[in-house]
């Protein structure tokens, strides 16, 4: 089998800017042969977008059937494309994919918020992905991230260091989750994650402002690095809990 990724960082470099279409579709059917179903490009380079300093390229390959010799057709150059800021591409068989939708409805959401599709079926046309269990992926991905929030914090020992770098690794997932919320509220969710806020505080009544001071901390804000962290983190949770009651809620 061809070396896919190979192919790809060689179609970056040289071709940065052209139609992804063209930089990646015969790498791919070259590889893949008849095996292969969809190639789809997500997140903000699917928008035609960058997003900071650099932007990845995300993308979910989907196969007739995943044998263990298609994870070996990356391995020659897989150093090269994680050294270059990428994530390897998700491999779906698309049977598995199709069956997904129950466990992955934030993931799934996202991807076709923002997809292109490069070659082949576009997977999530006709896609029914309930609400149901939209609710439920809320429910358990912010019921989690509250309980290693407490534990991080037991174990920080009022360090405030290590306060704020717990708090700042956790604002991107929670925010995440925050757009699907909204979702669920019957609103069209942003683009951006921090546009969630305002529209979390009108629907959900939560305070706003303590995200956004979160968020400050992440990108290097030192004035809202000196907050007490502590007196931050009490905040944090509370906002966050009440998000989960709302989820909550919605399930009676």
């Amino acid at each position: 089998m061809a070396d896919i990724l190979t192919m790809f960082t060689d179609a970056i470099t040289k071709a940065h800017g052209r139609d992804l279409h063209s930089m990646f579709t015969d790498a791919i059917t070259k590889a893949y042969g008849r095996n292969l179903r969809s190639i789809i490009l997500y997140g903000s380079m699917a928008k035609g977008e960058e997003s900071g300093k650099h932007s990845d390229y995300n993308l979910l390959i989907i196969l007739e059937k995943v044998g263990f010799e298609d994870l070996r057709a990356l391995k020659g150059s897989m150093a090269e494309w994680l050294r270059a800021g990428n994530h390897p591409p998700l491999l779906f068989a698309r049977s598995v994919f199709e069956k997904s939708t129950d466990v992955f409805p934030i993931e799934f959401l996202d991807i076709k918020d923002n997809r292109r599709v490069l070659y082949g079926e576009d997977p999530f046309s006709g896609l029914a992905i309930l609400d149901t269990n939209l609710r439920h992926e809320c429910e358990f991905e912010l019921k989690s991230k509250l309980l290693k929030l407490r534990q991080g914090y037991m174990s920080c020992h009022d360090n405030p260091r290590q306060i704020e770098h717990l708090m700042s690794g956790s604002i991107s997932p929670v925010l995440t989750v925050f757009r699907h919320v909204l979702r669920l509220l019957g609103k069209v969710p942003p683009a951006r994650k921090r546009d969630a806020l305002p529209m979390l505080a009108e629907f959900a009544g939560v305070d706003a402002a303590v995200f956004e001071a979160v968020l400050n901390i992440k990108h290097g804000d030192k004035k809202a690095a000196g907050n007490d962290m502590s007196s931050l983190m009490c905040d944090y949770l509370r906002e966050i809990e009440k998000v989960i009651s709302v989820v909550d809620d919605m399930d009676q």
